[in-house]
C-alpha cells in the first residue's frame, strides 16, 4: 500500500514537472528590462529581494544596478507579469571586468565592448531545475548585441561561494595530525615551489616551525590563518599566500568532483557555467575585497566566458 502511495506522488510529481517545463518554455516566457525609473517599485522591490549572489542592502545600490552602463532584464510569464521568474545584472564596460571595482566604475554606454553578467538569479525555488538562467542568458545577450554592436565579449564576474568551505573540510585544524589527513593534503600535487616559499615565509617571518610533512602544515597554516579577515590587512602576508590560494582555487573548480557525479565539478556556480557551454577564462584575486566576499572565497572570483551560446544551449 505504502509502495503504492509512492509510486502515485511520484507519477504526479512527473507530470507536473512536464507541465511546468511546457509552461516555461522560451515560448511562453517574457523577457523584460527593469528600470529604476520606469519599472513599480513593488517589482523594484522583488528585485532587490531576490538577489541571492549579490545582495542589495539600499536603495542607493539598486540605482547604481539600474542607471547608465548597466542592464537588468528578467523572466516574466503571462499568468505572473508581476513576478519576475529569473533575472540577470549585466555591466557594460570597455574592458574585461577581473573585479567588482572594474563593473563599478568602468560601466558606460558609449561604445562598450564587454557585457559582464555579474548576478543571476532564480528567486522562485520550485522552479530552480529548469534552467531559466541560461536561457535568460542567451536572451539578455541578443538584447544587448541589438542595442550595442561594439559589444563583442560576453563573460561573468561570477563568485566562488564554496570554495574556503572546501578547503576546511580537508583537515580539521583542532586535531592533531593524522595519516590519512597528510595523504589526502600530497594527493593535491601541491607545486613544490609554491610549498617551499610559504615555508619560508612563515619560518623566517612567523618565526614558525614545520615537520617534514610540509604540505599538510602548508594547508593547516592557511586554513587558520583564513579564518577571519584580518590577514588581507597585512601586505606581505598577501603576496605570500596569493599563489597558494589561487593555485588551490583553480584545482577545486577543475578537478575536485560533485558528489553526485564525477563528471561535474562541485562548485555550484563552475557547474551551471561549465555545462551551459563557458569556458574558464580568468582567476581573479581580490575581486571582491568585502567580507562576504573574503569570508566565501578569500576574495576570488572567476570570468567564465560564453563564446558561442547559441551552440551550446539546449
Amino acid at each position: 500500500k505504502i509502495s503504492n502511495i509512492d509510486t502515485n506522488i511520484t507519477s504526479f510529481v512527473n507530470s507536473i514537472n512536464i507541465w511546468l517545463s511546457a509552461m516555461i518554455s522560451s515560448d511562453n516566457l517574457i523577457l523584460n528590462q527593469i528600470s529604476f525609473d520606469k519599472s513599480s517599485g513593488s517589482m523594484l522591490e522583488k528585485v532587490a529581494q531576490g538577489d541571492s549572489v549579490r545582495k542589495i542592502r539600499s536603495i542607493r545600490e539598486l540605482k547604481r544596478r539600474l542607471s547608465e552602463g548597466r542592464r537588468c532584464y528578467a523572466y516574466f510569464h503571462p499568468c505572473l507579469i508581476n513576478e519576475p521568474l529569473a533575472f540577470i545584472h549585466i555591466a557594460l564596460t570597455p574592458i574585461l571586468a577581473t573585479s567588482l571595482s572594474i563593473i563599478n566604475s568602468k560601466s558606460t554606454e558609449q561604445s562598450p565592448t564587454h557585457a559582464m553578467f555579474y548576478s543571476v538569479n532564480s528567486p522562485v525555488q520550485a522552479l530552480s531545475g529548469f534552467d531559466l538562467g541560461v536561457r535568460l542568458i542567451k536572451e539578455s545577450k541578443n538584447e544587448i548585441k541589438k542595442s550595442y554592436p561594439t559589444v563583442r565579449v560576453f563573460c561573468t564576474l561570477s563568485p566562488l561561494p564554496s570554495f574556503l568551505t572546501w578547503l576546511r573540510s580537508l583537515i580539521n585544524p583542532a586535531e592533531d595530525t593524522s595519516r590519512q589527513n597528510i595523504d589526502e593534503i600530497n594527493k593535491l600535487n601541491i607545486p613544490e615551489v609554491i610549498v617551499n616559499d610559504i615555508i619560508q615565509y612563515i619560518k623566517v617571518i612567523r618565526r614558525d616551525t614545520f615537520n617534514e610533512e610540509n604540505k599538510y602544515n602548508c594547508i593547516k597554516w592557511l586554513i587558520l590563518t583564513t579564518v577571519d579577515t584580518k590577514w588581507t590587512s597585512d601586505d606581505q602576508l598577501i603576496s605570500n599566500i596569493k599563489p597558494l590560494l589561487l593555485w588551490l582555487a583553480e584545482h577545486y573548480m577543475i578537478n575536485v568532483k560533485s558528489e553526485r557525479s564525477i563528471e561535474l565539478p562541485r562548485d555550484p556556480v563552475t557547474r551551471f557555467h561549465l555545462r551551459n557551454g563557458a569556458t574558464i577564462k580568468s582567476i581573479n584575486w581580490m575581486a571582491d575585497p568585502s567580507e562576504s566576499g573574503l569570508k566565501a572565497s578569500a576574495g576570488i572570483m572567476i570570468n567564465y566566458l560564453y563564446e558561442d551560446l547559441d551552440n551550446n544551449y539546449y
